[in-house]
């Protein structure tokens, strides 16, 4: 790859959990002149929850929106463009992208499964190259490979610096994620018994109001959800942060068929804290071990509390490293005909 000091690329992402700043200055450091938007409109509470759940009515400030864009960006010349989830993404916006910036590579990454955002499919003959975090939607759709998702420096950091061994946790096992009714179903069974084997928890559900109202009227796993369950306000990164260092375990519940591991599964490995996952898949990857990851079904909850009592095994640097955002974005870019 050549030195890209004079390269501009246009990046578009979603500030959840402030991960594109990370995705930005490891960019950055690569020598890439960086302007960054949003890949939705807006991150008001009722903006999201209507693009979520009735997003027609939604299109007319999406369609102004990504207008706003190509005139901001008309004139930039850019040598990347890279966009990282579907949420909302128009296919006129990505022509118009397309007629400004001729000579642009185009690179799109997915962190969420196709089955939620189907549309993505017929948008992926826009870009040179696709990439996605399931391998499972990579053996379906024609053009998308894999890329598993990635751990930061600050991640690093923490499973570096600590005596994994002799430090006394804050928390036995920690979860946060965003509600869905498969994750909720299994928490409201879990999180109980966890509690009656004596095990001290972080439980942290994140829900926008608008689909809290939604998952009640019409979610049967919901009916009986009570508002104390549930925050409506995200975990801020410092806080994230600050769970893994002060967490034995991490406990991961992904979508319901969703075959890509998620965010917190890879930041587990690389805060090296111990996991407990319902993702059978995980058993497919090269760091993959018995005493650091238990996957979780029906029938063998009761090995958790064992499961705790192992030593966390350090895994080879060499595959350590290949889960980093380092190895992540240079991924993304090694196709890069323009660098």
């Amino acid at each position: 790859m050549t030195n890209p000091k004079t390269k501009k690329l246009l990046f578009l992402c979603s500030p959840f959990f402030g991960y594109y700043k990370h995705i930005r200055e490891e960019l950055e450091m690569k020598g890439f002149s960086i302007d960054y938007y949003n890949d939705r409109p807006s991150e008001g509470q009722f903006q999201k929850g209507l693009i979520r759940m009735l997003p027609f009515l939604t299109y007319p400030s999406i369609l102004a929106y990504f207008n706003s864009i190509l005139k901001k960006t008309h004139d930039q010349n850019y040598d990347v463009v890279l966009i990282i989830n579907n949420k909302v993404l128009t296919e006129d916006f990505l022509i118009g992208l397309h007629q400004d910036h001729p000579k642009a590579y185009f690179i799109f990454y997915t962190w969420d499964s196709i089955h939620l955002y189907p549309s993505t499919v017929n948008l992926l003959s826009y870009f040179d190259v696709a990439y996605s975090f399931d391998q499972n939607d990579c053996k379906l759709v024609n053009g998308l490979l894999h890329l598993p998702l990635f751990y930061t420096h600050k991640h690093q950091a923490i499973g570096e610096a600590m005596d994994i061994k002799n430090t006394v946790f804050k928390y036995d096992i920690s979860t946060v994620g965003t509600t869905h009714p498969n994750r909720y179903a299994v928490l409201k069974e879990l999180i109980p018994y966890l509690k009656k084997q004596g095990l001290n928890l972080f439980c942290f559900l994140y829900i926008q109001p608008l689909r809290f109202v939604f998952n009640k009227l019409f979610v049967p796993e919901f009916k009986h959800a009570k508002l104390n369950e549930f925050q409506f306000k995200e975990l801020a990164e410092n806080e994230m942060i600050d769970l893994f260092r002060n967490s034995k375990v991490i406990l991961d519940i992904p979508h319901f068929g969703q075959a890509g591991l998620t965010m917190r599964t890879i930041e587990a490995l690389g805060t090296r804290r111990k996991l407990i996952t319902t993702n059978i898949n995980i058993k497919q990857y090269d760091f993959y071990n018995e005493s650091n990851i238990l996957v979780l079904d029906k029938n063998n909850w009761d090995s958790i509390k064992d499961f705790m009592k192992i030593d966390y095994v350090l895994i080879e640097d060499s595959i350590y490293h290949n889960y980093s955002i380092t190895h992540w974005v240079e991924t993304l870019l090694n196709t890069c005909r323009t660098i």
